[in-house]
């Protein structure tokens, strides 16, 4: 037996090829760029915070006496807008984090465009007050599920009562 040992631990020690390296330069393999992920307060927070910085650039717009925002384009003179869902667009973060509140609420807009045509302003500034008092909720231990479904609830009501008032224009 001790024969066999030493003879394995010999034929591992010559044949070390299989452990080595290749050539300086020849890459065998392909290194990929690893995701970030976050869990808990510090994701709520990066979240929020890509949500907040575009709602507080299109905020402005809203209403008639709404500003204008100057955007920069990489062709081209600088566009002066004043919608939020071109606003919204034009905004992307350099930490991924942070940019995938801002995805969402340009996801927001975009669907209140493509559905109704106006109010990408406001669908903004009302994502903003849902999701920054959502998770002052969420932070001080309000079941998440329940919250969600309170959310949707509340929205069902708005939409019934939006719709018993409404009346039809013979325009």
């Amino acid at each position: 037996m001790k024969f066999h040992s030493i003879a394995l631990t010999a034929a591992l020690l010559t044949q070390t090829s299989a452990f080595t390296t290749t050539s300086p330069g020849v890459h065998t393999s392909t290194a990929l760029n690893a995701k970030t992920v976050s869990f808990k307060e510090d994701s709520r927070k990066k979240l929020v915070s890509g949500i907040n910085q575009v709602a507080n650039a299109v905020k402005v717009t809203l209403g008639p006496k709404g500003r204008n925002v100057v955007l920069e384009r990489n062709y081209g003179a600088p566009e002066i807008v004043n919608d939020g869902v071109t606003i919204a667009r034009e905004i992307s973060l350099a930490d991924p984090e942070c940019n995938v509140g801002v995805r969402l609420v340009q996801e927001v807009a975009s669907k209140s465009d493509s559905k109704a045509g106006d109010g990408t302003t406001t669908s903004t500034i009302m994502t903003q007050a849902i999701v920054n008092n959502g998770m002052k909720a969420v932070t001080s231990g309000v079941n998440p599920i329940a919250l969600n479904a309170g959310i949707k609830k509340a929205a069902g009501m708005v939409t019934d009562k939006v719709r018993d008032l409404a009346t039809v224009s013979s325009c």
